[in-house]
């Protein structure tokens, strides 16, 4: 396949990744129902955490990290079932989608302790370092190392979730087969990973822009309108879900990204939006 294909087969994968929500809304299921439990939980957590005084912040942050990450990428595993049954032409019941065993579960615990300590300790050493006896070329290597170590361990797992989910729950073995995977679409990557952004940016773009006209009085106007208190109320709450609803759409369509270029690589680098591949 020429390079032009292969990059116009990635910028296909990430736009109508996208859109696929749409057509299969039993998707926006996995991320509504894991914001339902993961948002509640992090403010009953942090309460929790600002009462204790004799355990280090950075300890308890750490800790919470890695269970609320967990809970995240077992619905990102489910979900990431539940798009490729239907990339297939098939479907999945939710609860088969996130069916889970043991030897899954300690896979996804090393996978996201090690996300979580580059996350959140590696940031770290480079402070540490920073001391008077420390050159300026010395910091910069250190911090140049651990950015470089952060992207190394993005790559090695990009492909890791449906690994785990299609081919094997070895840890190490998972995280071979996510490199071999990568570097035989890393092209088709790139490419939906720039265009993904470009999109949500386009977004949140146009969402700052209707938010700051106050140069056409739009503000001003929205406020006489909303004066009054239940009006008001309620035009709050339309905001507030309106700004949900949009963060929901954007996260599904991201998450699905990843196991459409699954399908694509697995399956002889067949776009799973445009091939007739389906269920034997």
């Amino acid at each position: 396949m020429s390079f032009l294909k292969r990059v116009g087969e990635g910028i296909s994968i990430a736009v109508v990744s996208m859109l696929f929500p749409f057509k299969h809304p039993a998707l926006f299921l996995y991320p509504l129902i894991c914001g339902a439990i993961v948002l509640p939980t992090l403010r009953v957590v942090r309460d929790v955490v600002q009462g204790l005084d004799n355990v280090s912040n950075d300890i308890l942050m750490f800790m919470m990290a890695v269970i609320v990450m967990v809970v995240v990428y077992i619905f990102i595993l489910g979900l990431v079932r539940g798009s490729i049954a239907r990339m297939e032409g098939g479907t999945i019941k939710f609860w088969r989608a996130m069916k889970l065993d043991g030897r899954i579960l300690i896979c996804l615990f090393f996978f996201v302790l090690i996300s979580a300590f580059l996350r959140f300790f590696a940031p770290g050493i480079e402070y540490f370092y920073l001391n008077p006896m420390m050159s300026v070329m010395e910091f910069e290597t250190l911090a140049w190392a651990t950015f470089v170590v952060s992207v190394a361990w993005s790559i090695c797992v990009f492909y890791f979730i449906p690994t785990i989910a299609y081919e094997t729950k070895n840890f190490f073995d998972a995280v071979g087969r996510s490199i071999k995977h990568f570097l035989h679409s890393f092209v088709e990557v790139i490419c939906a990973f720039i265009t993904s952004v470009a999109m949500v940016s386009a977004v949140i773009g146009v969402g700052a822009f209707l938010a700051k006209m106050d140069h056409l009085s739009f503000s001003a106007k929205m406020f006489d309108v909303t004066s009054a208190p239940l009006v008001s109320l309620v035009a709050e709450g339309a905001g507030a879900l309106f700004v949900l609803a949009i963060a929901l759409i954007l996260a599904t369509g991201l998450a699905i990204i990843v196991p459409g270029l699954y399908f694509y690589v697995t399956h002889k680098l067949k776009n799973p939006f445009t091939s007739t591949i389906r269920k034997k």
